[in-house]
């Protein structure tokens, strides 16, 4: 009515309003079956300059309630490195964060290169002997991200990746997948699946098949009907989907780097894909934000990369039914990276309390309107109760 003042709540659905009268190409990204459950994101990296403190924040505004880690240490020992040169660095993470961190066995090395895959040497054994001697601990969850097939790319804010051609099969990594079986871990791979590479990742699953591998970045961004033979010949496989927005460096949906992308550049899945992650949704491990490069994760502050991913993320399962939703936010995750519970207490002394950042078994839920050119979120919450896995 003329003449009476808008407050509290008024306020914000009338802006909410009228931004998407004023603006057509607002989208709400939510739906019967978006996921309302904080995430597992289980594809990100820990490079040179990450804190926990600052991690923690991101994750829980976000509205995700663990991370999956894999260390980098390419140059670690040098001033100008990507990489750390802490091997415990992750498990220290993890020791003050029990139940935010999943930590990995960090494989980003430049000793895993084509020379000493091939032809192991004592200096690669002496990785496998580290290696071990890590995994014995137990706190590591698995190891990765192997780099053995990938693609070189050069962006604007600084990030650089070289040309790597492994064979999958390779004598050194037979010997890692050896490791991955006694210790009972998952091994994550980045390998681009394409016509050269193909025949080697087949007998690499064949060689480790007591092994659970995780393809990265939705299998290696192979064709969907390269994507569901795998699956359906190789039962220890499965994939992440780290990466795989029109914002990450392996989700393109157009451009000089787009191969076989999920995401129609719109925030919602291409229809190539909506059947078959129905039909495979047990082995799509879930979600990931692949923040490799120290470059990403300083300009987050200012971009909020890292929420805006995981809104888009959310856009894109919110088009699949609600218990694959579920499977691939969280579920799957957490039956894949539990821990053996009482090794892990006895090693860290954790109690099994949940430190996820919500008050109680409240989680917040992100009901989000975002313009897809560029991408500006704009944020209402709504408190609603949630089953937190233990």
């Amino acid at each position: 009515m003329m003449g009476q003042r808008l407050t509290g709540p008024c306020i914000t659905i009338f802006l909410i309003l009228a931004m998407l009268s004023a603006c057509p190409t607002f989208i709400r990204l939510t739906s019967a079956s978006a996921p309302a459950d904080p995430a597992i994101d289980v594809h990100n990296h820990l490079p040179r300059g990450v804190t926990l403190e600052a991690l923690i924040k991101l994750m829980n505004d976000a509205g995700v309630r663990k991370t999956l880690l894999m260390p980098v240490f390419y140059d670690g020992d040098k001033p100008n490195g990507q990489g750390i040169s802490d091997e415990n660095l992750v498990v220290e993470f993890y020791k003050e964060q029990p139940d935010r961190i999943i930590p990995f066995l960090g494989m980003q090395r430049r000793i895993i290169d084509r020379k000493h895959c091939l032809q192991p040497d004592a200096e690669a054994e002496n990785l496998l002997q580290l290696a071990e001697s890590q995994l014995r601990t137990g706190y590591f969850r698995g190891m990765g991200e192997f780099i053995l097939w990938h693609y070189s790319y050069s962006y604007s804010d600084g990030e650089q990746g070289e040309t790597v051609k492994i064979p999958a099969d390779a004598p050194l990594m037979k010997k890692f997948l050896d490791l991955a079986a006694k210790y009972r871990v998952p091994v994550i791979i980045h390998y681009e699946i394409d016509e050269e590479s193909l025949p080697s990742l087949k007998k690499m699953l064949t060689y480790g098949r007591k092994v659970t591998i995780i393809l990265a970045h939705n299998g290696g961004r192979p064709d969907p009907i390269t994507w569901k033979a795998l699956l359906d010949d190789y039962p220890n496989l499965f994939y992440d989907l780290g990466g795989m927005t029109r914002l990450g460096h392996y989700g393109y949906a157009s451009g000089e780097y787009m191969k076989n992308p999920i995401d129609d550049g719109k925030g919602h899945l291409r229809p190539e894909w909506k059947p078959l992650y129905e039909q495979y949704a047990d082995r799509i491990v879930g979600i990931g934000t692949d923040f490799a490069h120290p470059e990403v994760w300083a300009s987050n502050q200012k971009s909020g990369r890292y929420s805006t991913m995981i809104a888009v993320f959310r856009s894109l399962l919110s088009d699949l039914s609600t218990e694959t939703v579920e499977k691939i936010w969280f579920r799957n995750a957490e039956k894949m990276f539990a821990a053996n519970t009482s090794a892990t207490n006895a090693a860290t002394g954790a109690t099994g309390t949940v430190k996820t950042g919500f008050t109680g078994a409240e989680a917040v839920h992100v009901v989000m309107v975002t313009a897809l050119a560029p991408i500006v979120p704009l944020f209402t919450l709504e408190k609603r109760k949630v089953e937190l896995p233990s």
